[in-house]
């Protein structure tokens, strides 16, 4: 786990109080930790949205998830984004989402 003052826990219940009823929050989180996450997000009313597992390259597997959240049953829209591509360049979908972000796509 990366954090060791906000448990995933504490995380849930501040996102419950703070989080309105139509309201959507999400998360960035290590693939390895996300079903975690999931688990007690679940088990405070909350459903999956939108799934997207992040992977570096063809050659790596997935290292991040990002899951966008609300409040009761949703049907969860998965997918999954490369980063990296043929020839070790940024994929499309890569450039295309975070093209507003970073200077030098």
């Amino acid at each position: 786990m990366h954090a060791t003052d906000l448990d995933f826990g504490a995380l849930i219940s501040i996102i419950d109080q703070q989080l309105s009823a139509d309201g959507k929050c999400s998360v960035l989180l290590p693939y390895s930790e996300f079903p975690k996450f999931l688990q007690l997000a679940q088990a405070r009313g909350f459903g999956l949205a939108l799934r997207l597992d992040v992977q570096q390259s063809p050659r790596h597997g997935f290292f991040r998830t990002v899951g966008i959240f609300t409040r009761g049953e949703v049907v969860t829209q998965a997918d999954t984004l490369l980063i990296y591509g043929e020839g070790n360049q940024y994929t499309d979908a890569f450039v295309a989402l975070l093209k507003e972000y970073y200077l030098y796509l």
